[in-house]
């Protein structure tokens, strides 16, 4: 496999394991995780800014790698400039570190609960009682938000992410009757709002492709128009740019309905 496209894997699991334990990740862990890749001490350290930068702990927090260059042999790892390019993807921006303070900013005025009034409100949401699913709710916001932060720089704003693992926690509390113990309840929540981020990522992923296909063919269309138009010393129609490109007639109409008709030298014929 590609050492760019194993690093990549490598920060997508990495960012996983952390988001299912609420944000934290033993650093043993992280460094087995990270030998494959066989990278120097610099670029290791690269990767521990990177999970800082994503609000991502470990046991001794902030730390550096701190790992002596006989423990992890280099020559064949990514280039720094590679590492930086894969961290760079999935770095917060601006518009994602105003929204999350200012979000967070907003939850400082829940009151928190200790873990002793957690478990009887999970212990009651069990049962049925909404009130308590509702404080339920509140009391894993911060969370929430927290996980949201781990899968930011895949093309999902932050308040898209957060509003779906809101979502899922919301529809969650509404079920835990179907966990067996109490102490179940909280990873069965932060996996159904993962796996609605993650769905949401997916989705739009699917999304973005389509709307790439579109344009690449809007933009062959617009090429073929143009050099037959050229050639022809004159606009041209439909029926001509379809047989020129070998595309079919609908599928010229479709390009010039996504570029919103501004493909000039094609004749307009939807009065036809």
């Amino acid at each position: 496999m590609d050492k760019e496209v194993l690093f990549g894997k490598t920060l997508e699991e990495l960012r996983r394991k952390a988001a299912l334990q609420g944000g934290f990740i033993d650093k043993n862990d992280i460094l087995d995780m990270l030998k494959p890749l066989e990278l120097d001490e610099v670029k290791t350290d690269m990767v521990f800014d990177y999970l800082k930068g994503r609000g991502i702990r470990w046991e001794i927090e902030f730390a550096s790698a701190g790992i002596a260059s006989s423990e992890i042999q280099g020559g064949d790892g990514v280039s720094v400039s590679d590492t930086e390019a894969v961290l760079s993807e999935f770095a917060l921006d601006e518009t994602d570190t105003d929204y999350l303070k200012m979000y967070l900013d907003e939850l400082e005025e829940l009151v928190p609960l200790s873990e002793g009034e957690k478990k009887a409100f999970t212990i009651s949401a069990m049962a049925g009682d909404k009130n308590a699913q509702n404080r339920l709710v509140e009391a894993y916001l911060k969370d929430i938000a927290q996980m949201a932060r781990i899968y930011t720089g895949q093309g999902v704003l932050l308040e898209d992410l957060i509003g779906e693992g809101n979502a899922a926690l919301v529809r969650g509390t509404g079920i835990l009757d179907s966990q067996e113990k109490p102490e179940d309840c909280e990873g069965f929540l932060m996996k159904l709002a993962m796996d609605s981020m993650e769905e949401l990522i997916q989705e739009n992923s699917v999304e973005d492709s389509i709307a790439d296909k579109a344009l690449e063919k809007t933009n062959k269309v617009y090429d073929k128009a143009m050099e037959l138009a050229e050639s022809l010393e004159r606009k041209v129609t439909v029926k001509e740019v379809a047989e020129f490109a070998g595309f079919s007639e609908k599928a010229v109409r479709e390009a010039m309905q996504i570029s919103g008709y501004r493909i000039e030298v094609i004749e307009d014929d939807r009065a036809q």
